[in-house]
């Protein structure tokens, strides 16, 4: 039952972490980084889908941080 337990805890820090990778890139494609000719992405175009990445990052880190919040108390009473 540990090992179930330890697996879920490697794969909620996995799902953090690419939840920052989301944020991450979001902030490379605003920022100029990714596509910095407007070959691929001109203007706007390259700003609305920085912020959607920008912001699916965030709501997958709210999610990650209030499922932990909410297995922490659960997992010091046992």
């Amino acid at each position: 039952m540990s090992e179930i337990r330890a697996g879920q805890k490697v794969l909620e820090w996995i799902t953090l972490f690419l939840a920052l990778v989301f944020i991450g890139v979001g902030v490379s494609v605003v920022s100029g980084i990714f596509f910095p000719k407007p070959m691929f992405m001109e203007g706007t175009l390259r700003y609305v889908l920085g912020f959607i990445l920008i912001g699916y990052g965030l709501v997958r880190i709210t999610m990650i941080a209030r499922r932990l919040k909410r297995k922490k108390p659960f997992a010091e009473k046992t």
